[in-house]
């Protein structure tokens, strides 16, 4: 693969990353501009935005002469949804979390107790 070739969603996850570092809402330039080499083609990113748009992912913001976007969840929102994504592929779920806890470290291990701890109550019967 070339160093100008993506991989599928690659390009997804760069924009995200910009729009989620910002402070406020950008425009295609803004984000062509905080991007790291190589740098995407304007209409390039415009279509993806706009595909990111599509599965609400992103916000639009109409001004006079473009259009400014930011992300509709946090970072941390779209990290637990990958994690619930993958934890609902597994057979046993259990084992899956199990394994899961068996490698984060002490400090990860003791901010796990206090999400379970401060989560609400699940409505599992």
């Amino acid at each position: 693969m070339s160093p100008r070739t993506r991989l599928h969603g690659e390009l997804e996850m760069a924009i995200m990353n910009v729009l989620w570092s910002a402070d406020e809402t950008l425009t295609v330039r803004d984000i062509r501009d905080r991007f790291e080499i190589p740098t995407p083609a304007i209409t390039t990113l415009t279509t993806v935005v706009e595909r990111l748009r599509a599965k609400d992912w992103v916000t639009v913001t109409e001004m006079p002469r473009a259009k400014a976007y930011g992300a509709t969840r946090s970072r941390e929102a779209h990290t637990a949804e990958l994690m619930t994504a993958a934890l609902a592929a597994a057979d046993d779920r259990s084992a899956a979390l199990l394994h899961f806890a068996g490698t984060l470290s002490g400090p990860e291990r003791a901010a796990l107790r206090r999400a379970v701890q401060l989560a609400p109550p699940s409505d599992d019967k």
